[in-house]
């Protein structure tokens, strides 16, 4: 939660404060937790206000690249554990993340960030194949190495998901 709402560390709340606070209001719940990492919803009107404000406050694009590089992180840990005992816990947890992952590829690709788009899409694509999602897979890598430039290793990798 901290490396997307304070990255800089300088927020003047306390963020599992605020977030309890938010729980108490009903405008969040609080689901079972995966690895002990608690999770937060919301709901999807709440969702679209917080998106608007989001954009009038300025700092969209800089909160955005701060989510696609958690989910970035999540999805290439998740890709090496994947290969390890108690990968059932990674698919879960994964499952769980699609969305925020969908949101972040969506992010990348529509901005202009397309390596960071192609390490997403490349770190999930043993996740799509465990769980069946091939076609979905194969078009955020497609689009995402439509969108890149010269060869990369991130590149190559990409391709390779892809064949």
């Amino acid at each position: 939660m901290e490396a997307i709402c304070d990255a800089e560390g300088d927020l003047l709340v306390d963020i599992r404060e605020g977030l309890s606070s938010l729980v108490d209001k009903s405008i969040l719940r609080q689901e079972e937790k995966v690895e002990e990492e608690p999770r937060f919803v919301m709901l999807e009107t709440i969702h679209e206000y917080a998106r608007e404000r989001l954009e009038v406050g300025g700092n969209a694009k800089e909160i955005r690249r701060l989510h696609a590089e958690y989910f970035l992180a999540l999805a290439e840990e998740g890709e090496s554990r994947l290969r390890e005992p108690g990968e059932a816990r990674w698919l879960e947890r994964l499952d769980l993340e699609h969305d925020n992952m969908r949101a972040a590829l969506s992010w990348t690709l529509e901005s202009g960030e397309a390596e960071l788009g192609l390490r997403l899409a490349g770190a999930l694509w043993r996740f799509w194949w465990m769980r069946g999602h091939y076609g979905e897979g194969r078009r955020w890598l497609e689009e995402a190495l439509a969108k890149d430039g010269p060869a990369s290793a991130v590149r190559a990798k990409a391709l390779e998901a892809v064949d």
